[in-house]
């Protein structure tokens, strides 16, 4: 959802519409009759709503002829309203007036509407009664003019019959309150027009109106909240301009936030009282004063209050404070970042409007950037990366696409590298706000998440934080209120551009030189810094993630104040310099999947702060330093999917160690007998550690230790535990239960990528040996959380666009992988995927209407469906598919999904699979993990395969 105005959108019909109206309404009466009296409270109550009313001031004597300025005023009104009282016939000029009235109608478009002032709509009709009268005596009169006298008739008739108001025996007042609002209904925009100059309202303005406001005779105070620039205050304003006629009093006080600075709350007070009382002389001297007011005169008025950007609770608390402020049927309608002011506020309803779409993304830049909405030739694919950068967010993709309008190619080119390394200072100011309404422990949060930890487990940053002495749970609580972070799947998200908004503080610190910055993380500033021998005496994190070409760290005794030294996913990382070991103050170290490291120095010599080492994931390590008494603070140990095969016996010098994770490390086998050295030890996991056959007795006399987790290991018999460990157990090695034919418990076996990794490579191998009997599609289905991190794309929600290198679509290349991680609510479900062709070409798309199907397995589950397209269905479904730079996949669901977490696609080469092959011949594994233990049992395994079309297990 995102709605932002588009004035090129639909030009045409503006221009055509905006010279034919000069006036809002015509009134047409007769002045004896009502002038001073209905007439002009019409006309004065037309005017305080702001409709442009014409109303002829001159007394002209009968018989005169209507004025040329008068008929240009009739063919320049959209309305015209007839006050057809006792004696209107009785005056030619009212009759000349309502022919030329009933031409303009059938000419122009004129819209009538009579209203029947204490006259029968039947006489006016049959001209009977005093209209009777009247005409009679204009046969005397019009003896000559008899086609004039018929047209007066027929102009009687034709308005007489139109839908109007009869006066009867109503109060005028209330009569007129009907009249003005029906005018302001019929002035506004339909549901349909109101939006020619908008994307993505329709549907938007529909659910919020539907879903989330009592269309009742409740007051209904309800919240927009959302992160800035996403569309809040448009929406509001396409419902307060909408729907304000169906209200006694109307009021829309834009920027709460900004005008509150500047000049007070009581002059916002002043606006709203003034603007819903149709009163200019309020006078409030004091915000206290101002609350009595509004309770006291607003408390039996229906009305629609929007109070736009708010920031603080003190503005709500003396704008619109409670329910009882208000007559029943109001509507308060309040947008903010901070969702925890509206929960403060005791706002229950609270509507969260979602970024925009990539085609409605793209059509809304392209109204911007070229005034229609699809992009020019040769700026397609330009576009889809400005529209990609964008990411959803309204207010960006309408400031570039301005920007960018009328500038050459090169000048785009030129404007997409500025904008990456730095956003646009309109997108960054509006961000902005946000961050700079936080104290300084949340900014500092903030900061961390948008520099090192986006995308990362909440718990394991929380943690992190928290050991450097910052309050996290609560700071991201706050960060969540404020619109600035997300956490789905208990990992944390950020827009991009919050995040480089974040980026961008960091870089504007102080002092440009990288050296004196606060965070570092991009290659080319620490490289900087290295080579410059910059000393970073005030650097208190160094993040290297994902640094692909990290071969060896450097020499860190330049890095005294260093806390936090996050090195993940450096997978060629082969050598950590032993001055790591000095870093007195190092709180974390984080070495997660740096899959190439083969050892570590002795390095704990100095690191007396050191509470968290993450090893997790590095399975070329083989063995662990001995440990010494200086890691007095260790609390967490991560050393899962490692190749240890057992512990140094001086880990009982590990006296504050709460947490140690061995989880799916397959090679262990044995555990050292002083584990009881462990005194604050609360949790062991040892889950997948399949060669892991007994447990030390010393394991059973920690007296901190609460949880332990077995699973899938080959412990059977604990003849040292005692009783209540035995029973704590028990439901952990039910299910430990051997697979038939990899004799391994069914819950253990490989990690998850692992055996992702080798369902989707198996199948590929038989694929290209011709197994599959020319099926081109196919897929599997793995039990488990998140995307395999061998997909090299993975990170999308229900949908990816990724771009493509030059050369990607060369002989070699055999396909698609596409993985989707879904939670499934029943035991069947379905997932279908598209597969879309951007770029330069002729918008196309793939189609694969794949059903996935799950049975006999257990709802509330989550899966990862893994699918294979292979290129000749691909070249076969899109013309020039060889040609395209971007691919966005599209994942749908059908049946009983809850909801696709996330999802990831990988472009699979031939190569892939022949390294696929290579290792199994080196490491003489079967497709099944661990093997099959004889020739009958392969026999037995092949058979099931060729029945059933899968592994018997999740494990094979």
């Amino acid at each position: 959802m995102a709605f932002m105005s588009t004035p090129g959108g639909n030009s045409s019909l503006a221009s055509s519409l905006i010279p034919r109206w000069k006036y809002d309404v015509f009134l047409s009466f007769r002045g004896e009759d009502t002038r001073n009296s209905f007439t002009d409270h019409l006309y004065d109550a037309l005017q305080r709503k702001g409709i442009y009313t014409f109303r002829d001031e001159e007394e002209l004597d009968k018989g005169k002829s209507i004025s040329l300025n008068l008929l240009k005023a009739i063919e320049e009104s959209r309305f015209a309203i007839i006050i057809l009282s006792r004696n209107y016939v009785s005056s030619t000029w009212c009759l000349d007036e309502l022919a030329n009235i009933v031409r303009c109608m059938k000419e122009k478009g004129l819209i009538i509407l009579p209203v029947f002032y204490h006259v029968n709509p039947s006489d006016v009709r049959k001209q009977t009664g005093i209209f009777a009268q009247a005409f009679d005596e204009y046969k005397k009169r019009f003896k000559e003019s008899i086609k004039k006298l018929e047209a007066w008739r027929s102009a009687l008739r034709e308005v007489a019959n139109l839908s109007g108001w009869h006066l009867q025996d109503r109060h005028e007042s209330e009569f007129i309150k009907h009249i003005v609002q029906v005018i302001l209904h019929k002035l506004s925009p339909s549901f349909s027009s109101i939006t020619n100059d908008l994307v993505g309202i329709d549907s938007s303005v529909e659910e919020f109106i539907t879903s989330y406001l009592d269309l009742g005779n409740n007051v209904c105070m309800i919240g927009i909240c959302g992160m800035g620039g996403l569309g809040k205050t448009t929406l509001a304003r396409v419902v307060y301009d909408k729907f304000g006629y169906n209200f006694e009093g109307s009021c829309f006080i834009a920027n709460v936030r900004e005008d509150s600075e500047k000049h007070g709350l009581c002059r916002l007070q002043q606006q709203l009282l003034a603007d819903i009382l149709e009163e200019r002389n309020i006078d409030i001297r004091n915000v206290y004063q101002g609350v009595d007011m509004i309770k006291n005169r607003l408390r039996h008025k229906k009305v629609l209050l929007v109070l736009d950007d708010v920031n603080q609770l003190d503005q709500l608390e003396k704008l619109s404070g409670e329910y009882g402020w208000f007559g029943l049927g109001s509507w308060i309608i309040i947008t903010t970042r901070d969702e925890h002011l509206l929960v403060q506020h005791g706002v229950h309803k609270i509507y969260k409007p979602d970024a925009l779409n990539s085609d409605v993304a793209l059509k809304l830049f392209c109204l911007k950037a070229f005034k229609k909405e699809q992009p020019e030739e040769g700026y397609m694919q330009l576009s889809q990366e400005f529209v990609c950068y964008a990411n959803g967010l309204p207010l960006a993709l309408v400031t570039l696409g301005s920007f960018l309008f009328g500038r050459t190619m090169d000048e785009w080119k030129s404007a997409l590298e500025s904008v990456k390394k730095k956003p646009k200072r309109e997108i960054f100011d509006m961000l902005k706000v946000s961050y700079d309404g936080l104290e300084e422990m949340w900014k500092e949060i903030f900061l961390d998440i948008a520099c090192f930890f986006r995308g990362k487990t909440k718990d394991r940053v929380v943690e992190i934080l928290e050991n450097c002495g910052l309050d996290a749970r609560i700071g991201m609580s706050v960060l969540m209120q404020k619109s600035l972070i997300t956490v789905e799947n208990n990992k944390l998200c950020m827009h991009d551009l919050l995040q480089e908004m974040g980026k961008e503080i960091v870089r504007q610190e102080s002092c440009r030189e990288p050296g004196k910055r606060s965070r570092l993380w991009l290659l080319e500033d620490l490289f900087h810094v290295l080579t410059k021998n910059t000393y970073l005496d005030k650097l208190k994190c160094m993040d290297l993630s994902y640094s692909a070409r990290l071969f060896h760290t450097p020499d860190f005794n330049g890095f005294p104040r260093l806390e936090r030294l996050i090195l993940s996913c450096c997978t060629n990382l082969v050598d950590i310099h032993p001055s790591v070991g000095q870093l007195k103050r190092l709180v974390v170290f984080d070495l997660e999947h740096c899959e190439s490291l083969t050892n570590l120095p002795s390095m704990y010599t100095e690191m007396e702060s050191l509470q968290i080492l993450n090893l997790f994931g590095c399975h070329q390590l083989r063995e662990i330093p001995e440990f010494n008494g200086i890691l007095k603070s260790l609390s967490k140990l991560y050393l899962g999917r490692t190749g240890i095969k057992t512990l140094p016996s001086s880990i009982e010098c590990l006296t504050a160690l709460t947490l140690l994770n061995l989880k799916d490390s397959t090679d262990l086998n044995c555990l050292p007998s002083n584990m009881n050295g462990l005194i604050s030890l609360e949790k062991l996991v040892l889950t997948g550690c399949f060669r892991l056959y007994d447990l030390p007795e010393s394991i059973w006399k920690i007296e901190c230790l609460k949880e332990l987790e077995l699973i899938g290991t080959s412990i059977w018999k604990l003849s040292s535990a005692n009783d209540v460990w035995k029973d704590r157990l028990k439901e952990q090695f039910v299910q430990n239960i051997p697979c038939k034919f990899c004799r391994l418990p069914q819950s253990s076996g490989p990690s998850y990528d692992e055996l992702s990794h080798r369902a989707a490579f198996t199948i590929l191998n038989r694929y290209q040996q011709g197994f599959l009997h020319g099926k081109t599609e196919f897929q599997t289905i793995i039990p488990g959380y998140g995307i395999p991190g061998w997909i090299t794309y993975p990170f999308g929600r229900d949908s990816i666009r990724i771009a493509l290198r030059p050369n990607w679509c060369n002989s070699k290349w055999m396909g698609f992988i596409l993985s989707a991680h879904i939670y499934v609510i029943e035991e069947r479900f379905g997932l279908g995927v598209r597969v879309k062709a951007l770029g330069d070409i002729p918008h196309s798309q793939y189609a694969s209407k794949t059903f996935f199907r799950i049975t006999a397995s257990p709802p509330f589950a989550h899966y990862n469906c893994l699918m294979f397209l292979c290129r000749d269905d691909w070249f076969a479904a899109v013309p020039n598919a060889d040609q395209c730079s971007l691919i966005e996949v599209v994942f749908e669901n059908y049946g009983s999904i809850r909801k696709v977490m996330h999802c990831g696609v990988g472009l699979v080469y031939e190569q892939d699979v022949e390294e696929f092959n290579q290792k199994i011949a080196q490491t003489g594994e079967s497709p099944c993990h661990y093997g099959l233990n004889d020739e009958e049992d392969v026999e037995e395994f092949n058979q099931t395969i060729a029945q059933i079309g899968e592994s018997p297990c999740t494990i094979c």
